[in-house]
């Protein structure tokens, strides 16, 4: 899992990238890939 995002940031876009395979594919195939991405906002 990757997430991106800026520290000190009080408002930021997180975003988080999601692979996973199932016991069926083959050990060759890429997997499933999501990508989510989060508008954060933080008050003081």
């Amino acid at each position: 899992m990757t997430v991106d995002v800026t520290a000190g940031a009080t408002a930021g876009q997180v975003v988080i990238t999601l692979f996973w395979r199932t016991p069926e594919m083959p050990l060759n195939a890429a997997g499933h890939r999501h990508v989510v991405v989060s508008q954060i906002s933080r008050n003081p």
